[in-house]
């Protein structure tokens, strides 16, 4: 699974980077950020600095298998009687997309994390969320915050 941010705000679309650092989107107040916290598990964390408006951040999450399935799935084409191999055509190419887009859909109902894909509920592979509405994205607490250097510690 993958997973992104997305700020309503300035509709910036931000991947969580692999080595943990910080998304960020392009507002210049008010960012939305977020990170991995463990990519085992696609546990991640958001926030919206300076704390404010959480109404403006999302989390993207995208069905990897789907994402890859142009290269590790899809077929290139047939071959045809002379043995050369032949694209298929837009009517074959989008149904192909289609029988892709409902094996991802038939996901596993666990773990959680990926159930949200199942056709008993998004029935799609791509999942826009609220962070803190499924058990692998949280909103960061002031603490995390400030151990990652994002929040300046309250004045004493």
């Amino acid at each position: 699974m993958a997973k992104a941010l997305f700020c309503l705000e300035c509709s910036a679309i931000k991947s969580f980077p692999l080595d943990g650092t910080t998304a960020t989107c392009d507002c210049p107040e008010g960012k939305v950020v977020g990170w991995w916290v463990d990519m085992a598990t696609a546990t991640s964390m958001m926030a919206v600095l300076p704390p404010g408006s959480r109404d403006k951040a999302r989390v993207l999450i995208l069905h990897s298998g789907f994402l890859k399935a142009d290269v590790e799935i899809l077929p290139p084409g047939y071959v045809g009687p002379d043995g050369q191999l032949y694209p298929f055509d837009q009517g074959q190419t989008d149904a192909n997309w289609r029988d892709v887009h409902e094996q991802a859909t038939l996901t596993a109902t666990r773990p959680e994390a990926l159930s949200v894909f199942h056709k008993s509920r998004r029935a799609c592979p791509l999942v826009v969320l609220k962070p803190g509405t499924m058990p692998d994205t949280h909103w960061a607490t002031d603490v995390e915050l400030h151990k990652r250097g994002l929040l300046e510690p309250a004045p004493a």
